[in-house]
């Protein structure tokens, strides 16, 4: 037993020399620095603030029931694009699905490579508590025991929430950052390469859906469909990603230039979990948990 038990500590111990031996020793592979280091400008021009702000100022409000969603301002975005990028309309394939949903396809060079798929979605949450103070909850009562108020804050606009107003360097309203930002992004800058003369090297397509805010089921997953039955396999796709946000702008900490880049592959995961604990509600949840 005993020179069993030496033999598998020796064993474990050449183990560990062997990895520590391989990981200093292992060659990596080199990057080679090109020494580009081109600043790109990214500012963008009054054309296109303009642009971006009256999107801004169409209140396309996205409803919980879906029958009852007010579609006047989302037909009215929609004329609205057409008006602002006329020849981006006018080069890509345009398709609207389910109505409201829209697609566009810029055809490519090379018809062999896989397309890629740009998304993003143009309904806003609705605006709650605009212009008022704080909202305090009635006090509820338990088993004739009070439970401390719930004070929920209202948001404070500085200006009205589909003003589009442009001031000191920013742009306010719904949809500035979710989601028409990536929207009015993605049309510019098909229309500046259009200009241009540009056509990519594969096809190219764009992807917004409407009620994303509401789940998605009458636009993205419509939109899903419709590529599907086209039996499309894209190459990669470029969903709603994280901040950008220039030093102490979105949140204090923040020291330097951040852009939060996510990547992910689909895949499937079943999962079975067990909990033990005490029942409840989460109302009053227990002191840990």
């Amino acid at each position: 037993m005993k020179k069993f038990i030496t033999l598998l500590l020796l064993s474990f111990l050449t183990l560990i020399l062997v990895l520590i031996v391989r990981t200093f020793t292992y060659q990596f592979k080199k990057i080679e620095k090109t020494g580009d280091n081109e600043v790109v400008l990214t500012a963008p021009s009054e054309k296109a603030i303009r642009r971006f702000a009256g999107g801004i100022r169409i209140p396309t409000i996205s409803n919980e029931f879906y029958e009852e969603t007010n579609f006047g301002p989302f037909e009215e975005f929609m004329r609205y694009l057409s008006d602002s990028y006329p020849e981006v309309y006018k080069v890509m394939d345009t398709d609207t699905i389910n109505t409201y949903g829209m697609i566009f396809h810029w055809k490519g060079k090379n018809s062999t490579l896989k397309p890629v798929l740009f998304l993003s979605h143009y309904d806003v949450v609705p605006v709650i508590g605009y212009d008022q103070s704080i909202i305090t909850d009635t006090i509820f009562q338990l088993n004739d025991k009070p439970l401390p108020p719930i004070q929920s804050y209202a948001i404070k606009w500085d200006y009205p929430p589909f003003s589009g107003a442009v001031i000191n360097g920013r742009i306010y309203g719904r949809g500035t950052l979710d989601m028409k930002c990536m929207l009015f992004s993605l049309m510019e800058g098909a229309d500046n390469l259009i200009a241009e003369g540009f056509q990519p090297e594969r096809d190219i397509w764009f992807a917004f859906g409407h009620d994303e805010e509401v789940s998605g089921r009458q636009g993205a997953v419509k939109i899903a469909e419709y590529f599907k039955n086209k039996e499309l396999n894209f190459d990669a796709i470029y969903d709603e990603g994280g901040i950008i946000a220039a030093p102490s702008s979105a949140i204090e900490s923040i020291k330097v230039p951040l852009g939060l880049v996510g990547t992910g592959e689909k895949g499937f995961l079943t999962l079975r979990l067990t909990i033990k604990g005490m029942g409840g509600h989460s109302s009053m949840p227990p002191e840990k948990s």
